[in-house]
């Protein structure tokens, strides 16, 4: 037996006094520590300790955390309902720095809980994504954007924009109740909504 007990793991960020980060079994010689802030600097320290009141030092490892350049903006640029079960969704990004990707998060709950869609790498602006799992007669869907950096942390998020639910009811009288919900986010907001019918298979504005 070695005769260590434990294992204790320090840290300290930016020459703040030092942290007891975790107490590990003397059969672990490895630990993952996650959630660090870019441009910071780390310094890691361990104690070895036995059951008695002996104790070992080790050196000190010294870590400086790169940070990959943010983006200027992110920018969701139009969700439109292209079919019954199709959502195209433009995203407009900034293309003068490098990042691994975009995610494409929806959620059918008005904006409380999020979930992944889809990925894309494409260099091309706007980025395209289209979401073929929906229901867009049934519910108004809401979209955004991770910006997912070249460490693959999520770097930025866009804007929140959601589908438009359209319902039509006809009435005694030869009228149509037409309601929608509002389009969100645009930075200049909505100046109109145009509403179109179908006379013979034609769409025209009313």
């Amino acid at each position: 037996s070695s005769g260590v007990s434990s294992y204790s793991l320090y840290c300290s960020k930016n020459s703040d006094p030092w942290t007891l980060i975790s107490q590990l079994n003397p059969s672990i010689n490895n630990y993952i520590y996650q959630n660090l802030d870019g441009l910071s600097n780390y310094q890691f320290l361990i104690k070895a300790s036995e059951n008695g009141s002996q104790t070992s030092l080790s050196n000190i490892s010294n870590l400086f955390v790169y940070q990959p350049p943010q983006p200027a903006f992110s920018y969701l640029k139009s969700v439109d309902v292209v079919d019954e079960n199709l959502v195209e969704v433009q995203f407009h990004a900034d293309n003068s720095i490098a990042v691994y990707g975009y995610e494409l998060l929806r959620s059918d709950d008005g904006g409380a809980n999020f979930d992944y869609v889809d990925f894309s790498s494409s260099i091309n602006n706007p980025v395209i994504f289209q979401d073929d799992q929906v229901e867009t007669s049934i519910r108004s869907y809401q979209y955004k954007v991770q910006v997912i950096d070249s460490c693959n942390r999520i770097s930025s998020k866009s804007n929140t924009a959601n589908t438009i639910l359209l319902n039509a009811q006809a009435n005694m009288g030869l009228s149509n109740d037409v309601l929608w919900n509002s389009y969100l986010n645009w930075d200049g907001g909505v100046s109109s909504y145009d509403v179109y019918r179908m006379v013979n298979g034609v769409y025209e504005a009313n």
